[in-house]
């Protein structure tokens, strides 16, 4: 297990590498000041966002300008990195979005002005979905 570990992040980074050092073409069109000009610019910023690296998650489709699909599920994507998170969040007690694949629901998958990349305040996000006057007890 370990060394599966390993070699994930190992594969990972060697991809961010290779892109950063641009030896695989990126496409022009993808970060311009009329197309995802913004991207990048928050203060949390995921890796291969920050590299330019988007095919490390997104596949352009052959023949269509500015088409992709997912390189993977969803799920498998961000737990092909986030291996402990994965491991944190699947135990006993899961939250119903991870359980249902849907990290995006709370993180935003390329940036934020929230740390962990959340998609707003931890507590307000919780709020969105749970009922507050739930959480107002005394054992809360």
């Amino acid at each position: 297990m370990i060394m599966h570990r390993i070699m994930v992040r190992a594969t990972f980074l060697i991809t961010l590498v290779v892109f950063a050092n641009g030896v695989f073409a990126q496409d022009d069109g993808c970060v311009t000041s009329e197309c995802h000009s913004v991207m990048g610019t928050k203060q949390w910023v995921h890796g291969p966002v920050g590299v330019g690296a988007c095919t490390v998650c997104h596949n352009p489709v052959a023949d269509q300008d500015h088409q992709f699909r997912f390189a993977a599920d969803k799920q498998a994507l961000c737990f092909a990195c986030h291996e402990r998170s994965r491991d944190m969040m699947l135990q006993d007690h899961r939250h119903s979005p991870v359980a249902d694949g849907d990290c995006v629901g709370c993180h935003d998958p390329h940036q934020s002005d929230f740390k962990f990349q959340l998609k707003g305040n931890a507590s307000d996000l919780c709020f969105q979905c749970h009922d507050q006057e739930l959480f107002t007890d005394q054992y809360v």
